[in-house]
């Protein structure tokens, strides 16, 4: 029975050892999650508010520009056939709905531009 007798003595060093790396390392997951848990927080509240606040305009500008440029396209074609063609294809839904984007996209980047100068002028004066 002698020869089965094991000394534990070693073994529990080195789980005391494993524990104590165990928990410096768990210290430093924690630290990791409550940072990228905070960075995480901190970006959806962003995203968010920018959503909010300037995603609107952000659509506003990307509807004017692809519908200038598919106005263009679909609409007044760059050919002798497409001169000739254009006061026909005016009056086409999709033409009115890009000539629509068009014009109130314009708008509605011109009251931005009017929005953001009074906010400046605001900060600047108070």
């Amino acid at each position: 029975m002698a020869k089965n007798k094991r000394s534990y003595s070693s073994l529990s060093n080195t789980e005391n050892d494993e524990v104590e790396t165990e928990t410096t390392s768990n210290s430093g997951v924690e630290r990791e999650r409550k940072y990228f848990s905070s960075t995480v927080n901190y970006l959806h509240k962003t995203i968010k508010i920018g959503s909010s606040l300037y995603g609107i305009y952000l659509l506003w500008i990307l509807f004017h520009y692809f519908a200038a440029h598919l106005y263009i396209e679909y609409c007044v074609p760059k050919t002798w056939t497409g001169l000739i063609i254009s006061p026909f294809l005016t009056g086409t839904p999709h033409c009115q709905g890009l000539r629509w984007m068009v014009y109130n996209g314009g708008n509605q980047i011109n009251q931005m531009w009017i929005t953001i100068g009074s906010w400046i002028c605001i900060k600047l004066i108070f």
